[in-house]
């Protein structure tokens, strides 16, 4: 198998080749049946990143697959986020420490014990782990335990030492000698990958590199749609997607704005919710740019925003991969980013398909927003360029990497196991 060396495109493209001409060939197990596939995932929370995967992973492959998705059951805040996870779809309560006489080792084990005879129960010939450490360390404990005796697949879509910052040496040490018994695990990027390999002390041929799957027929047909409730977008317009959060870093952009707002006649609009927004309507006016920052919430449809826009930036701190930036140029919308670990640079391949810029750079992000604006060769170079870099990304070509992979390890089990 081909892995991307993040060096640019043609890695990607030539492994989305070779996997559409296995595609008849992974479509089945070895009996001439479909390969049944569960994916351990999160319930709805209002359309993050590792739910889109989900779900464009879902409607992909029960095209030719039996897919099932076992996911916590979701609680009371949770909104629809416009799509869903197809096939059949298996709820698990889980122990969160309601009950305080359980010592947590015990409250963990029951939890696994409770999601690995979700997991059997859907008989799997492989399944796939695609969330956050928690989700990842009680189905490879499950395995471990003998819950579950399909091989496990486990997806980073997040760089594994970011996701155990806060948690204890102990835990770590746990969470690598789990995740070590896994059959192969998937990084969105190649920085993840290095994390993944550098931290987890793994194997690196253990890891495969597979991007985020983007829907680039969807998203470009929702763009078409009329916006609801949004401010008026034209080519002098900004354009942000994203949780207000620390990571996001939307302090940076908000700031690099204000150095070019009034010389460039523009506007800022961020779409999206999170603990900080109350912070960063502040730094506005703090500012003087109020008047030109306009938060317009979260959106069920952002993209007709991406496709009138100017430019999208985006400022984060880190990224696992940054759909977003794939959504915009799928849009035509002229692109800016930090170059903040991990996935950015990957998809800019270094700045080849949009403007990046040193990470927590404010004074280069605001250059790089005024260049766009004011430059049309320029906007009309990364409008066309964008749209053919997000076409690489596309559920069908990234659809059948996973297909494949996910058809390897099961061969390679059933194999081992002699059957």
């Amino acid at each position: 198998m081909a892995v991307h060396d993040g060096q640019g495109g043609s890695a990607l493209i030539g492994e989305a080749r070779e996997a559409a001409e296995s595609a008849e060939r992974s479509a089945e197990t070895g009996d001439g049946r479909p390969l049944r596939v569960t994916i351990v995932a999160p319930p709805w929370k209002g359309g993050a990143g590792a739910e889109r995967v989900v779900s464009e992973l879902t409607s992909f492959l029960s095209s030719r697959h039996e897919v099932t998705t076992v996911c916590p059951a979701a609680g009371s805040r949770t909104r629809d986020p416009g799509f869903s996870y197809m096939g059949p779809l298996l709820h698990v309560r889980l122990d969160h420490g309601r009950w305080g006489f359980i010592p947590k080792p015990v409250s963990v084990l029951i939890n696994a014990a409770r999601l690995g005879g979700a997991i059997r129960a859907t008989r799997p010939d492989v399944v796939l782990s695609s969330y956050s450490v928690t989700l990842h360390s009680l189905t490879a404990m499950a395995r471990t335990f003998g819950w579950i005796d399909s091989p496990l697949v486990i997806r980073f879509g997040s760089p594994p030492s970011f996701q155990m910052a806060d948690r204890s040496r102990t835990s770590m040490v746990i969470f690598r000698r789990l995740v070590g018994h896994a059959d192969a695990l998937i990084a969105n990027s190649s920085g993840v990958a290095a994390d993944i390999n550098q931290y987890l002390h793994v194997t690196p041929s253990m890891t495969r590199v597979i991007p985020n799957p983007c829907d680039v027929t969807a998203v470009q047909r929702l763009a078409e749609a009329t916006p609801e409730g949004a401010p008026l977008v034209n080519s002098r317009t900004i354009v942000s997607l994203g949780r207000l959060a620390q990571e996001k870093n939307h302090a940076l952009m908000i700031r690099s704005f204000a150095r070019i707002a009034a010389s460039a006649d523009a506007r800022l609009v961020i779409a999206g919710d999170g603990p900080l927004r109350s912070d960063l309507e502040g730094l506005g006016r703090e500012l003087g740019v109020a008047d030109r920052v306009v938060f317009v919430g979260w959106l069920s449809n952002p993209f007709p925003l991406l496709r009138e826009a100017g430019a999208f930036c985006l400022s984060s701190e880190y990224e696992g991969f940054g759909y977003a930036l794939v959504e915009a140029m799928a849009c035509g919308c002229p692109v800016i980013a930090t170059d903040a670990p991990y996935g950015p640079t990957d998809i800019l391949e270094g700045g080849a398909y949009g403007l990046l810029v040193p990470n927590g750079d404010e004074q280069a992000l605001a250059a790089g927003m005024l260049r766009i604006l004011s430059d049309s060769a320029l906007k009309a170079n990364l409008r066309r360029r964008g749209q053919e870099r997000a076409a690489q990304y596309d559920v069908s070509r990234i659809g059948e990497t996973y297909a494949r992979v996910l058809q390897e390890v099961a061969a390679r089990h059933k194999a081992r196991a002699g059957r």
